[in-house]
């Protein structure tokens, strides 16, 4: 409901929640899965913390998790921090807060296509697993985004990728992320015109919503999200044929 009614949402995480899915009717209220594939937003979120090993993260992705979503970036392993209460004492803790914070770090700075990843973790004491890069290979194609320690380089989150199951571009959360800004701020442009009565599908509404979505992705284009020239990165076609008359009165 919260997320239903609020249109500015990017991510967001519920952390340790998924810890339900142990049992399923409660997974249920906690997380609507065939509603957030609606959104146009990541769900960040861990594995339960009784996940200490390469077998069993795979067990849990592939059988008790079982999902298939573009918008959806699994963390693992947990991380441990110093409690706050005594600055002493290290306590467990699920990384999705961390991942939160560079999703708008990156946005902020390079681009809502920027990838989450291989960025310092400064206030991470520990791993309750340390993954190796043979490892990781073996979880990355899964899904499964893994933190690992790098000497003289700290913890670093290094996957960027979905629970999309198809190698299509969108099992990459770089991609996703900027298909999901693409969509909510062309839904800025697009929605005012749908509702507005006084607005017939002429040449001139189709000019201002070509000219809107090109411009969206030409500040795609110039944060660096597009690999090929502009000419060739990207196009919008707006007119009668792509929306003819019988369409555009519905």
């Amino acid at each position: 409901q919260l997320l239903n009614s609020n249109e500015e949402v990017a991510n967001f995480a519920i952390p340790n929640a998924i810890g339900a899915l142990a049992t399923p009717t409660v997974a249920q209220q906690v997380i609507d899965w065939r509603d957030l594939a609606k959104k146009p937003i990541n769900y960040v979120f861990s594995m339960p913390a009784s996940i200490r090993t390469i077998e069993a993260s795979k067990e849990w992705r592939e059988v008790t998790l079982n999902r298939n979503s573009e918008n959806t970036d699994l963390q693992w392993p947990w991380s441990k921090i110093l409690d706050p209460n005594d600055a002493v004492t290290q306590v467990e803790t699920p990384l999705d807060g961390y991942r939160l914070a560079l999703y708008s770090q990156q946005a902020i700075t390079k681009g809502p296509h920027a990838a989450p990843a291989n960025i310092e973790l400064k206030a991470i004491q520990g791993l309750t697993y340390y993954a190796t890069a043979a490892e990781q290979g073996i979880l990355n194609p899964l899904g499964i985004n893994v933190t690992r320690y790098f000497q003289g380089q700290g913890y670093r989150p290094y996957g960027a990728r979905s629970l999309h199951r198809q190698n299509d571009g969108l099992n990459l959360v770089t991609v996703c992320s900027g298909l999901n800004w693409l969509e909510r701020s062309g839904n800025e442009i697009l929605v005012p015109l749908a509702f507005s009565s006084l607005t017939p599908a002429t040449d001139g509404v189709f000019f201002r919503v070509q000219k809107g979505l090109e411009g969206l992705l030409e500040k795609l284009w110039d944060m660096g999200a597009f690999y090929f020239p502009k000419p060739s990165a990207y196009s919008v076609k707006c007119d009668s044929e792509t929306t003819p008359p019988n369409i555009a009165a519905l």
